[in-house]
């Protein structure tokens, strides 16, 4: 979504049709297309590790956090009590610099050392 994706004329993202009015009609700003904006606006850039902290005060449900690469995270995952951690690049298909799966979960299993799935 980074690097400006268009599809070109005459595909459509179906998924997205009725939004497409939106994205298309002042959503885009000089350095993203119209689809980085719609996407942009559906991350909450709050969410920080207090809010998983929170989550587990809230549901007796298992957490399990989707989107860990490395040690540093596994490790503070593993200090607030998630019950897994799913290592994961979320496809990177439009994030610079982000490292394949495979080449970051030897990190992350030696970090956290078998104490959670």
């Amino acid at each position: 979504v980074r690097n400006r994706f268009e599809l070109p004329h005459p595909y459509k993202l179906e998924n997205f049709a009725k939004f497409v009015e939106r994205m298309s009609s002042g959503v885009r700003s000089s350095n993203d297309s119209g689809l980085a904006a719609y996407v942009n606006k559906l991350i909450d850039p709050s969410l920080d590790w207090e809010t998983v902290s929170w989550l587990m005060t809230v549901t007796r449900l298992p957490v399990v956090l989707k989107g860990i690469l490395t040690g540093d995270d596994a490790r503070e995952a593993v200090r607030r009590g998630v019950a897994g951690i799913w290592v994961s690049n979320h496809g990177a298909r439009q994030l610079d610099g982000v490292p394949a799966t495979i080449e970051a979960l030897p990190e992350v299993v030696e970090a956290v050392g078998g104490r959670v799935e």
